[in-house]
């Protein structure tokens, strides 16, 4: 089973929105199933997600850039970096799955970065999740300009590419995914 999940996601998402509801409800249920929480460790989601991880009992990280501020206060464990580029680093390296929610600009470079590194195997296959089909169009457009097989058609549910990144509809279902899940 996975210790560590990194979470990607917005850092502007409000208390009162259904993405900050829902990025807290993904982190209690993380929680709940012993997956420790890793987030940019920010406000948004990154909040909301460790919120909802540190009240279901669970270790809390966040990975934030020095010059950025401090971490949101349900961070327990904080990984200070000098720059965007090593603190992204850092977010692939503590992850051994992902999870991408509703974002911008950030949280694309963040997607991006996970999907490179499993597919150039720098890392070893870690399943990457969509919550919800946000970035399904993303996706989609990479998956029409390549012509590489693991574009095909995947056998099993939820598999949207190459056996690595899956599609899910609500943080019931990720963690569900997360906890089925064999790989090293």
């Amino acid at each position: 089973m996975f210790k560590c999940i990194t979470v990607f996601g917005s850092g502007t998402a409000g208390r009162e929105t259904p993405l900050y509801k829902t990025a807290y409800e993904l982190g209690f249920l993380l929680g709940k199933a012993n997956f420790t929480h890793v987030s940019g460790g920010y406000g948004g989601t990154m909040e909301a997600g460790a919120k909802g991880a540190f009240e279901a009992g669970a270790k809390t990280i966040g990975v934030i850039v020095q010059s950025w501020g401090p971490p949101n206060p349900y961070i327990k464990e904080t990984h200070t970096m000098p720059d965007l580029f090593q603190r992204l680093k850092k977010l692939m390296e503590l992850g051994d799955g992902y999870i991408a929610l509703p974002g911008a600009t950030g949280t694309l470079i963040e997607l991006s970065m996970a999907w490179e590194r499993v597919n150039k195997h720098i890392d070893h296959p870690k399943p990457i999740i969509l919550l919800g089909d946000y970035w399904l169009p993303v996706v989609n457009l990479i998956k029409s300009e390549m012509c590489e097989p693991a574009c095909g058609v995947n056998s099993k549910p939820g598999n949207i590419f190459g056996g690595f990144i899956w599609l899910a509809r609500t943080p019931e279902e990720t963690v569900s995914f997360l906890k089925n899940q064999n790989l090293s």
